[in-house]
């Protein structure tokens, strides 16, 4: 009897993206715009401590955050 031998062809090892390359760079965008707004603030807060005072509305800080991270949970 004969032996027949079958190898596998070679696959791709490139895989398909999840996601388009415009929407991965757009959320890192978002992301590192939001880490410098925070850090500007708290540059900002530590050379005029007294800016913290004048907010003492906290939904004006957390609100745009908020709306923010739903945002990117869409």
């Amino acid at each position: 009897m004969a032996t027949i031998t079958v190898t596998p062809a070679i696959e791709s090892t490139r895989q398909a993206l999840i996601a388009p390359r415009w929407h991965t760079w757009l959320l890192i965008g978002i992301f590192l715009a939001l880490t410098l707004d925070g850090a500007l603030f708290q540059r900002a807060a530590r050379a005029q401590p007294e800016k913290l005072l004048r907010h003492s509305h906290v939904l004006a800080i957390y609100l745009p955050i908020i709306v923010m991270e739903w945002g990117l949970v869409l």
